[in-house]
């Protein structure tokens, strides 16, 4: 595996969890004011997509280095956190 692989992911990793503890932060400071939680809520939801934006970009690059071992991998691992999620918000 190559270093772009690692700069690439660890990026996506780093701002998406900057962002969302960013986005929450907000969300709780205008909640104690009285504000509905719809940008906590969204803070959240940027945080649990993040692995999976990480894994996004993992592939990518694994496809673009022709490594198809780990590419479908990956695509399983996504796959699996997809089919979580889904039973997770059906509540089943």
């Amino acid at each position: 595996m190559s270093d772009r692989l690692g700069r690439q992911t660890s990026l996506i990793l780093r701002a998406g969890t900057v962002l969302g503890i960013g986005i929450m932060a907000l969300g709780l400071f205008m909640t104690a004011f009285g504000f509905p939680e719809d940008v906590l809520n969204v803070g959240i939801c940027v945080l649990v997509l993040t692995p999976m934006a990480g894994v996004a970009v993992s592939i990518k690059c694994l496809w673009q280095e022709g490594d198809r071992r780990w590419t479908g991998v990956a695509l399983v691992l996504v796959a699996a956190i997809a089919v979580g999620m889904a039973l997770t918000f059906f509540g089943l």
